[in-house]
C-alpha cells in the first residue's frame, strides 16, 4: 500500500496489538505512530505506555515498513493529543489514513480509502473520507459511497490531505465572527441542524476544555462548505467501549463492535449530491435533544427500512 498511515496510540498495549496487526498486514510502506504521554502521578499509565510502545517496535521490527514516532513526554490530553498528532501527521504528507487505536479495521478498507484519496485528490469540495457507516449499511446495493455534509463522522478512523487540516482551528476562535456564524447556518438546510451546532460551538470556543477535536475538525469542514464521503457498507469496527475508555465504556452502545463487512470493487455513485437522507437519519437518531413528533419519528423508521440494507 502506497498511502501513509498514522496510528493514534495512548496507554491500551492489548488494543494497539490488534489494530496495529492488521494496518500491517496492508503492508504500507510508511507507518506514523502517535502516542499521548501519561497523566502526571499515574504509575499505570507509564507501565501501559511503554508497553505499547514495545507493542509498535516489536511489530514493525518483524516488518519493511518505515516507521516513524512521536511520543509525547506529556499528557496533552484526548482532544489536544490527536490533534497534535494529526498536525504531526500531515506536516510530513500530502494524504494519509488516521486510525485510533480501537478502530477494527475490515482489511478491504485500506483499499477504500487508497482509491479514493487519489480520485478526489483534486475536487476541492470533498475534505474527508470515512469508512464508518454507523448505521451498517445504507443503499449498499447502490453504490460502494456516497456524499454527506453534517450525518459522516470520523469515529476514530478517517483519510484526508493535508491541504485541508491547515484549516483546523481546535480552539475555534473563527467562530466569534459573525460572517462565519452566518456560513454555518447557510451550510445547514434545517434549523435544527444549525441550532445545535451553535450551541455546541459556543460552548467549545468560550472554555477550555481538553476531550474533543473531532467537532472543532467538522466545524472547519462546515465553514468551508465541504462534503464527506461515506462507506455504504461498514468497515470499520470500534473495540474501545470498554471499562476505562475516555468516552464509552458501555460495551452496550449501538455503536460498539459494530460488523464489519468487505468491499473487494468500487461501484460508483449516480450522482455526487449530498445524500438528505442519511444526514437527516443521522442528525435525529443522534443529536436531536427534543421530543421527536410522530412525524419525525415516521420519517425516521422510514429511512431505516428503506435504505439501511
Amino acid at each position: 500500500m502506497q498511502t501513509p498511515v498514522l496510528l493514534l496510540t495512548f496507554n491500551r498495549p492489548q488494543h494497539t496489538e490488534k489494530v496495529m496487526g492488521a494496518i500491517l498486514a496492508a503492508q504500507p510502506q510508511e507507518l506514523y505512530v502517535f502516542q499521548d504521554g501519561a497523566r502526571e502521578g499515574n504509575a499505570d499509565d507509564l507501565k501501559k505506555c511503554a508497553e505499547v510502545r514495545q507493542v509498535v517496535e516489536k511489530l514493525t521490527s518483524e516488518t519493511k515498513v518505515s516507521l516513524h514516532t512521536f511520543y509525547s513526554l506529556e499528557n496533552l490530553g484526548c482532544g489536544p493529543g490527536p490533534a497534535r498528532g494529526i498536525t504531526w501527521f500531515f506536516e510530513n504528507v500530502e494524504k494519509g489514513i488516521i486510525m485510533e487505536d480501537d478502530c477494527l479495521p475490515d482489511p478491504t478498507m485500506f483499499f477504500f480509502y487508497e482509491y479514493l484519496l487519489e480520485k478526489y485528490a483534486k475536487d476541492d469540495s470533498v475534505f474527508m473520507i470515512t469508512a464508518t457507516n454507523v448505521f451498517r449499511k445504507w443503499k449498499s446495493h447502490r453504490s460502494s459511497y456516497f456524499f454527506s455534509k453534517n450525518g459522516a463522522s470520523p469515529m476514530g478512523c478517517w483519510a484526508g490531505w493535508s491541504k485541508y487540516w491547515t484549516k483546523f482551528d481546535y480552539s475555534l476562535s473563527s467562530w466569534r465572527v459573525s460572517d462565519n456564524k452566518k456560513r454555518i447556518k447557510d451550510y445547514f438546510d434545517k434549523e435544527e441542524y444549525f441550532e445545535y451546532y451553535s450551541d455546541l460551538y459556543d460552548n467549545i470556543s468560550s472554555s477550555e476544555q481538553n476531550h474533543m477535536w473531532d467537532y472543532q475538525w467538522a466545524y472547519a469542514r462546515y465553514l468551508s462548505g465541504s462534503k464527506t464521503i461515506v462507506a455504504s457498507k461498514n468497515l470499520v469496527s470500534n473495540i474501545g467501549f470498554t471499562i476505562g475508555a475516555t468516552h464509552s465504556s458501555d460495551s452496550s452502545h449501538k455503536y460498539a463492535n459494530l460488523p464489519l463487512y468487505s468491499m473487494y470493487r468500487i461501484k460508483e455513485p449516480k450522482t455526487e449530491r449530498v445524500d438528505k437522507g442519511f444526514d437527516y437519519l443521522y442528525f435525529f437518531r443522534n443529536n436531536y435533544r427534543h421530543k421527536k413528533t410522530y412525524l419525525q419519528k415516521a420519517k425516521l423508521k422510514m429511512l431505516e427500512l428503506l435504505f439501511c440494507r
